[in-house]
C-alpha cells in the first residue's frame, strides 16, 4: 500500500520494536536516545572498558584505570620524593597553610602569622585576667626591673636581680628522706639532699650511732646558701667535715639526743654552718 503525501500516523511508544510504521516523530525520539560521535555530553554513570595499566593512547580511562595507575605511581621514588603522605608528613622548604582566625582553638594548623598576631594581642609588660586586677607586670615604671605579681588587686610578690619579696605567708611542704632507717652507721651528703629533711636512724630498727659527712665542694657542688635538715630517730649522730671543709658549730658537732635536730648552711665553697641542739 503506498500512502499519499502528507499523511500522518499514530507515533507509536519510545523503543518500540516491531512491525508498526515508525513515524518520523519516533525515528527522532530514538535518535535522540543516543550521542553523537563528536563531543558528546554525556549523563548518568557512562562505563568504558578499562585499558590495562601503563597504557598510553586516546583510549577512554576509566576510574578503574585512574585509580590503578594512581597507586602505582604513589610507590615510586619519586612519588616518595615529591608528596607527603597524610599521616605524619615531614614537610620541607617552606609549607603554607591558611591562617586561622584570631583566638582559635582547634587542631588547624597554626601558621607564623596566626602566631605572631596572639602574641601581639599580650600586652608587652603584662600578662593580665578580664578585669585586669589579677596579674604578672613587668616594669611598673621605666627602666624598674622588676616583675610584679598581683593577685585580686592586691600585690603578693615582687621579683628583682636579688631577692624575691613576699606578702604574706609562703606555704611549702619539706621533702623527708629516710637515711640508714634499717641499718648503716655512716652517710654522704649528696646533690639530691639539697633543701631535704634527712630522718637518721630509726628508734625500732636502727638505733646504732651514725657519723654523717658534710662533703668538699670539689666533691659534690652544693649551691652557696643551700640548707639541709637533719633529725636524730636512732642513736647519737655525729657531724664529720670532709677532706678540705670547715664546719663552723657551737659548741660541739653531736646531735644532743634523740631526737634533736640540726640545719646545715653552706656559707662558702667549703664552709658549712651548723645550726641546732648540738653538744660537745
Amino acid at each position: 500500500m503506498v500512502l499519499a503525501d502528507g499523511v500522518a500516523g499514530t507515533t507509536q511508544s519510545a523503543n518500540d520494536s516491531t512491525t508498526k510504521v515508525a513515524t518520523t516523530a519516533f525515528v527522532m525520539t530514538e535518535i535522540g536516545d543516543y550521542a553523537p560521535l563528536a563531543s558528546p555530553t554525556l549523563t548518568g554513570t557512562p562505563a568504558a572498558p578499562t585499558a590495562a595499566a601503563d597504557t598510553n593512547t586516546t583510549q577512554l580511562a576509566t576510574t578503574a584505570f585512574v585509580m590503578t595507575e594512581v597507586g602505582d605511581y604513589l610507590l615510586t621514588a619519586t612519588a616518595a620524593s615529591t608528596y607527603a603522605p597524610l599521616a605524619s608528613p615531614t614537610l620541607t622548604g617552606v609549607p603554607a597553610a591558611p591562617t586561622a582566625a584570631a583566638d582559635t582553638n582547634t587542631t588547624q594548623i597554626a601558621t607564623t602569622a596566626y602566631v605572631q598576631t596572639e602574641l601581639g594581642a599580650l600586652s608587652s609588660t603584662s600578662i593580665l585576667d578580664a578585669d585586669s586586677d589579677t596579674k604578672i607586670q613587668v616594669e611598673e615604671s621605666a627602666d624598674e626591673d622588676k616583675i610584679r605579681f598581683d593577685v585580686a588587686g592586691t600585690e603578693v610578690a615582687v621579683l628583682d636581680g636579688t631577692a624575691l619579696d613576699i606578702a604574706g605567708n609562703v606555704l611549702y611542704d619539706i621533702d623527708i628522706k629516710e637515711v640508714n632507717e634499717s641499718s648503716g652507721t655512716t652517710y654522704t651528703f649528696v646533690l639530691a639532699d639539697r633543701g631535704q629533711f634527712l630522718r637518721v636512724g630509726d628508734e625500732s630498727n636502727n638505733t646504732s650511732a651514725n657519723s654523717i659527712t658534710i662533703p668538699p665542694n670539689s666533691s659534690v657542688a652544693f649551691p652557696i646558701g643551700c640548707q639541709i635538715q637533719i633529725v636524730c630517730m636512732g642513736g647519737e649522730i655525729t657531724m664529720v667535715a670532709g677532706s678540705g671543709v670547715t664546719l663552723r658549730y657551737t659548741p660541739g658537732l653531736k646531735l644532743r639526743a634523740q631526737f634533736s635536730t640540726c640545719t646545715c648552711i653552706k656559707i662558702a665553697t667549703d664552709e658549712w654552718v651548723l645550726v641546732g641542739d648540738l653538744e660537745a
